[in-house]
């Protein structure tokens, strides 16, 4: 049976780093998956327009329909208007399991989105974290919930490819991260690749 799948992200390639295995496995199950993106994205030698252009053919990729918010990149913080604007959003689309990122990010951006959504979706059968960012910070990630992506990791991997910006200004070390990440993840439970996350709450469908 399909379900309703809404993936959230402050910028174009969040989504597609941390969870994009588990939206594309969503999407082939023919689940009704929708990314919605806080801002515009643009930063250092990305322009707002080159992050559009990059997030769009992504999310086609994946197979998801993509929402874009008009944010500028580093403008989030978690005050009503985020929540309101979020709140809509589930209640629009009542999406039976929702990706956010993890709330101890290192990047602003991501913690503002993170705590804004744990408020908004707090009605929601299934919130799971995920991961971004390969800083440490002061809250570790400790993942307990696990989905197979070794059918979707080729897709996920062309997704991260459309960012083209995104993997030039990192030099391919982005890719290089997620890959080993998710391999890693995968030996530790016997599958070929996996994506890890924290849940906040998981009710069995």
């Amino acid at each position: 049976m399909s379900s309703k799948v809404l993936a959230l992200g402050a910028h174009f390639d969040d989504a597609e780093l941390g969870c994009g295995g588990a939206l594309a496995r969503h999407a082939r199950k023919g689940d009704k998956v929708t990314l919605w993106v806080a801002t515009r994205s643009g930063f250092a030698d990305r322009t707002d327009d080159a992050a559009g252009r990059e997030g769009r053919k992504a999310a086609k990729i994946l197979g998801v329909d993509l929402v874009e918010g008009d944010r500028e990149t580093f403008s989030l913080a978690y005050e009503d208007g985020l929540v309101r604007e979020l709140r809509a959003l589930v209640d629009r689309l009542r999406p039976g399991t929702v990706y956010l990122p993890f709330t101890g990010d290192a990047h602003q951006d991501h913690r503002a989105l993170a705590r804004a959504a744990l408020s908004a979706a707090r009605h929601c059968p299934r919130l799971l974290m995920y991961r971004i960012n390969w800083y440490d910070t002061e809250e570790a990630f400790i993942p307990r919930h696990f989905i197979d992506i070794t059918k979707t990791m080729p897709v996920k991997l062309r997704a991260l490819r459309a960012h083209a910006s995104e993997m030039k200004r990192t030099g391919g070390r982005w890719l290089e991260w997620v890959t080993q990440r998710d391999r890693q993840d995968g030996i530790r439970l016997g599958v070929g690749y996996a994506e890890a996350f924290q849940a906040v709450r998981y009710l069995e469908p």
